[in-house]
């Protein structure tokens, strides 16, 4: 029931989620820290995020293109969870069985909470999610785009 109650106002703060398979939603909760949790899903810290960037491991961004646009983890490429994530544009970009880190603004966000369930429905074996997201990476003093 908590999880329906802040998709809901997920939805009513950002004009709505994305229309995906219903089943992706029995992965995604909320927990006290505030952060999502993803059943299926390795979250990982900023240091883990920071050493699989310098392992060549993609990363995909599901923020607002502007605020790509405007900075962003070296390398990562743009998915607009609303706009342009689906499961084609995710294959164009790696196999099932390639390591995946899907992040987006702070550990609030749903956006890479959802876009990692997704990706873990639709099959793909290796997906962590950086619940700190952008805001931790800046905070941590990493390098950005």
């Amino acid at each position: 029931m908590r999880t329906l109650f802040f998709l809901a106002l997920a939805a009513a703060l950002f004009g709505g989620l994305p229309t995906f398979a219903e089943e992706w939603q029995d992965r995604v909760s909320k927990v006290d820290t505030q952060e999502f949790e993803v059943r299926g899903v390795r979250k990982i810290s900023h240091e883990e995020a920071l050493e699989m960037l310098a392992n060549n491991v993609k990363f995909v961004d599901v923020r607002r293109a502007v605020q790509y646009n405007l900075s962003h983890i070296p390398g990562s490429v743009n998915l607009e969870l609303k706009t342009q994530f689906d499961e084609t544009a995710l294959q164009n970009l790696i196999t099932k069985d390639d390591p995946v880190v899907f992040y987006c603004s702070d550990k609030q966000c749903y956006r890479s909470a959802h876009a990692s369930a997704q990706a873990a429905f639709w099959g793909y074996t290796n997906v962590a999610y950086f619940a700190g997201g952008f805001t931790d990476w800046i905070g941590s003093g990493y390098p950005t785009d």
